[in-house]
């Protein structure tokens, strides 16, 4: 039996041209060790954020096709709590 460790879904608000907005992220840890985020704005679709070494922060992947806006976007990286932290998540 393999030893499953317990993802743990944060959950915050964040207020974008006074609208509030319920997000939901769950890390997680692909092969490589980098961590990377599963990130649902208002039970959307699932966004995945990673850690851009040409920004230096945690950003939208390029490959996804769900858009959102930039200002979201940035308020959701400000108010992850490993990012307000400042951790650099990529190895």
């Amino acid at each position: 039996m393999r030893n499953k460790r317990r993802l743990t879904t944060l959950a915050f608000e964040i207020v974008t041209n006074g609208i509030t907005k319920e997000i939901k992220a769950t890390p997680f840890t692909i092969v490589t060790g980098e961590t990377r985020f599963r990130i649902s704005v208002n039970g959307g679709p699932v966004l995945i954020f990673a850690y851009d070494e040409g920004l230096n922060r945690l950003a939208k992947m390029e490959e996804e096709t769900t858009s959102i806006h930039g200002n979201i976007e940035m308020e959701i990286v400000k108010n992850l709590p490993v990012a307000q932290r400042g951790m650099k998540l990529a190895s």
